[in-house]
């Protein structure tokens, strides 16, 4: 007995004397038929089922990209999102059903615990056919380890703690390919070049910007900004460690009191607007300025909704012209850039919207009417951006961004007097051109509106077309930075409109731009 203890697996059995063992192996054999009898009533999975898996699975790639926005890619940056679906390609070109097995037994397993845990009691699943498996068994310390080296890559690759949020699935400005992305439609950064070498195209009002730009504030001369005013900025900027710390108390003394001069909002995703191109993620500027949604005419914000409308909340600020960008120290300058590229592609849109609204051929003056500030607090380094509109060869509208100036604003007390008027003048020309083009939209809706009897009506309130001036001037006299006088209220008559009018409005509209 005790030699047979050794050699026959039986023996773990606890005998006693007498006892044949034909009675401790038949219980066991029968259980073992009993266990083949259940598997035997799993069916397999039908044919119908896998190709649905299989379908399903093909929706989405593992980063939750759909698959049409790498094939639409003209160019794609070599990142680990990149190699993680061309693995999974080549993976379904070798084992074109594997994968669905896989879902379909992985299914089975988390339905029916019992058959989990005697799948793990016999050794789980086959690896042996992995690169570099030993046959060793994987350890608690060894998946801590490899969970801190996950852990490390992605904060390497700065894709943990991104400020930027947005649809699950979607491609953001902390992703090398969104650039490209923008690229492909229509949406150039600045100091893009085409194939051939050629240099992007610059506003047609480019000096008058920069003339604007540099005229200086009353409220920042040495009488009123001083030496240690300036020294106080530059401790604000050293002790700021984040984002949000760098917007609550290093941009209030760039942007100074305005009092309720500009109707403004910040950190707000832009979910109401009609995207740029499949799967890109909505916007979330730092700051922006808009009009108040009661200043433009009802019907305009009907038909131009998707546009110039920003957010589902309607009493935040439409039509945004002027979009801020910043950066904490840690902050990477690169997604700066593509945040700015995509801020100055909505707002030159919504102006380019509503400047043709009513118009039957689209205008293109070539002239920027959106400017985009942006600010890196490693280094104190402000760059104001504009963006313009122009037709494509093929017809379409594309945006080009350009740099106008660009400031240290830690250098010294000089260059941030000039920084700080280069922002503060920069939000009323922009202010100046959004007031602008939402006063001739909303004489065009008015005049729509008006009775067929009294046409002099619409032509009371101002032509749409003398309202766009091209290359007009960007004098002001606004020269400090007291708040200005609010911008009245559109009239009841303006406001009581029938609602089949305003469809008529919006389905003229929406054809013009169907046929662009």
């Amino acid at each position: 007995m005790q030699q047979l203890s050794q050699h026959d697996p039986t023996s773990l059995v606890n005998t006693k004397p007498g006892r044949p063992w034909s009675s401790y192996i038949a219980p066991m054999l029968s259980g073992k038929e009993k266990c083949q009898r259940k598997r035997q009533r799993d069916q397999p999975a039908s044919k119908e089922d896998e190709s649905r898996l299989r379908a399903k699975r093909q929706k989405r790639s593992p980063d939750g990209y759909p698959p049409d926005v790498w094939d639409n890619l003209s160019k794609i940056t070599l990142t680990r999102k990149a190699l993680r679906e061309f693995d999974r390609r080549t993976q379904e070109k070798r084992h074109p059903h594997t994968a669905s097995v896989q879902e379909t037994a992985g299914r089975i397993l988390r339905s029916n615990p019992q058959r989990l845990e005697r799948f793990a009691r016999h050794g789980g699943p086959d690896l042996s056919k992995l690169r570099g498996y030993a046959g060793l068994p994987i350890t608690e310390d060894a998946m801590n380890q490899s969970n801190s080296r996950t852990n490390k890559r992605q904060r390497d690759s700065g894709l943990a703690g991104s400020s930027f949020t947005g649809k699950t699935g979607t491609t953001g400005p902390y992703d090398p390919q969104f650039e490209q992305l923008l690229i492909d439609h229509g949406v150039y950064p600045d100091g893009f070049r085409t194939l051939s070498g050629a240099r992007p195209p610059k506003p047609q009002n480019m000096e008058d910007l920069c003339r604007r730009l540099s005229q200086p504030r009353p409220s920042l001369s040495p009488s009123q900004f001083s030496e240690g005013a300036f020294e106080d900025f530059q401790d604000q900027n050293r002790a700021a460690s984040s984002e949000q710390n760098v917007m609550m108390n290093v941009f209030p003394t760039i942007r100074g009191n305005t009092g309720t001069k500009f109707y403004n909002e910040g950190n707000m995703l832009f979910s109401n607007l009609v995207g740029f191109a499949p799967g890109i993620t909505d916007a979330k500027p730092d700051g922006y300025d808009g009009a108040r949604p009661a200043e433009i005419d009802l019907a305009v914000r009907r038909t131009l909704n998707g546009y110039i409308v920003p957010s589902t909340s309607e009493h935040l600020p439409a039509a945004p012209n002027h979009l801020t960008e910043v950066k904490g120290p840690s902050g990477r300058a690169d997604v700066l850039r593509r945040q700015a590229t995509y801020a100055g592609a909505i707002g030159g849109r919504a102006m380019w919207e509503l400047q043709n609204y009513g118009s039957e051929t689209p205008i293109y003056d070539r002239n920027a009417y959106t400017l985009v500030p942006t600010y890196h607090s490693e280094g104190g380094l402000l760059r104001v951006y504009a963006t313009h509109p122009r037709q494509s060869a093929t017809g379409q509208t594309e945006y080009h961004m350009t740099q106008l100036r660009s400031y240290a604003m830690t250098d010294s007390s000089d260059t941030f007097r000039q920084g700080a008027a280069a922002f503060r003048n920069s939000r009323d020309i922009s202010k100046e051109q959004r007031d602008r083009f939402i006063a001739a939209a909303n004489a065009t809706a008015v005049q729509r509106s008006a009775p067929a009897a009294t046409p002099s009506s619409g032509t009371s309130c101002g032509s749409p077309t003398s309202s766009r001036i091209e290359g007009a001037s960007f004098e002001s006299n606004t020269s400090t930075d007291e708040p200005s006088r609010e911008v009245g209220k559109p009239s009841k008559r303006q406001r009581k409109r029938s609602a089949a009018k305003s469809n008529a409005a919006g389905s003229v509209q929406g054809g013009r731009r169907q046929s662009l």
